[in-house]
C-alpha cells in the first residue's frame, strides 16, 4: 500500500479551472477529454478516468506550450489532444497549492452524488429511462417526469420538513 498526504481546497468548479487555467479542461483530474468520456472506447476498468493530472505537470505544460507575445495561450479549434483543456496561465504560483486544486472536493462531490441520486429517483418514480431533463427530448413522458418529480418533493417534505430547491437564506 502507498500512503499519500493531501491538502485538499474546498473550492467551487469554476474557480478550480480558473486557479489552474484549466478553462477548457472537460476533467481536472484527467486529460480525457468529452469525446472520450461520452464515447464506448473508454469503458475499460483499467484505464477508466485515471487520476493523470498533477499541479507541477500542469504548471509545465503552460510553460512549454505556444503563446503570443502577450503570454496568452493560441488554442485552435479540436486541439484538445495537445492543449488539454489549458486556457491560460495558472494564478496559483506555488505548486503544492495548484496540486491541492487539481483533486476532488469532497463537499463538492458528495453534493453532486446527491443530486444525481435524486434526479435517478425522479426517473425512476415516472419510469423515464432517457437521461434527459429536456421536455423536447422526452416528449410526453416529460409530464410523468414532472409529476414525479413534484411527488418526491412533497414526500420528502411530508417525511422530513424539507423543501427542496429552497434557499435557505439563514445559511447565508
Amino acid at each position: 500500500k502507498q500512503w499519500y498526504q493531501r491538502r485538499v481546497a474546498i473550492t467551487a468548479g469554476k474557480m478550480r479551472k480558473t486557479l489552474t487555467g484549466l478553462g477548457g479542461a472537460y476533467c481536472l483530474l484527467c486529460h480525457t477529454s468529452k469525446d472520450d468520456a461520452n464515447g464506448r472506447g473508454h469503458r475499460d476498468p483499467e484505464d477508466c478516468f485515471m487520476i493523470t493530472r498533477t499541479g507541477s505537470q500542469i504548471a509545465q505544460d503552460y510553460r512549454d506550450m505556444e503563446k503570443d507575445p502577450h503570454g496568452r495561450v493560441l488554442t485552435k479549434p479540436s486541439d484538445y489532444a495537445s492543449r488539454g483543456g489549458i486556457t491560460q496561465a495558472p494564478l496559483v504560483d506555488d505548486e503544492e497549492v495548484l496540486e491541492s486544486l487539481v483533486f476532488i472536493s469532497p463537499l463538492h462531490a458528495v453534493m453532486r452524488v446527491f443530486g444525481w441520486v435524486i434526479l435517478l429517483m425522479h426517473h425512476l418514480r415516472s419510469e423515464t429511462y432517457q437521461w434527459t431533463e429536456s421536455t423536447v427530448k422526452l416528449g410526453l413522458s416529460a409530464v410523468f417526469f414532472k409529476k414525479a418529480r413534484e411527488e418526491s418533493k412533497e414526500r420528502v417534505k411530508e417525511r422530513t420538513g424539507i423543501i427542496m430547491d429552497a434557499v435557505d437564506f439563514a445559511a447565508s
